[in-house]
């Protein structure tokens, strides 16, 4: 995912993110698949306005493992279990006066 947005007026937001994720599955019976994905993330973002001025860096760690168990043709069952770790380096514009 990449995006992009500038805000607009006394209180704005700009920001940039950029992120990827890779996963791979296996099915183990006719009915059942089980998989995995990691990510990375990475967003930058500065803010102006009378709450807070500054900029905030987050950097962030995806693993997650899912499944899926078809029920015939009735649907299926699926679940996604996943731990993220996110590192964020922020610099208040009232810090640097």
């Amino acid at each position: 995912m990449i995006g992009k947005s500038n805000g607009a007026g006394a209180n704005k937001t700009e920001f940039n993110l950029k992120s990827l994720n890779i996963g791979m599955d296996r099915r183990i019976a006719q009915d059942k698949i089980i998989g995995f994905s990691i990510g990375l993330g990475k967003q930058d973002r500065t803010a102006t306005g009378g709450d807070f001025s500054g900029d905030i860096d987050t950097t962030q760690y995806t693993l997650s493992s899912y499944g899926a168990l078809e029920l015939s043709n009735k649907g299926s069952i699926e679940a996604v279990l996943g731990v993220a770790k996110a590192t964020h380096d922020i610099s208040n514009s009232a810090d640097q006066d």
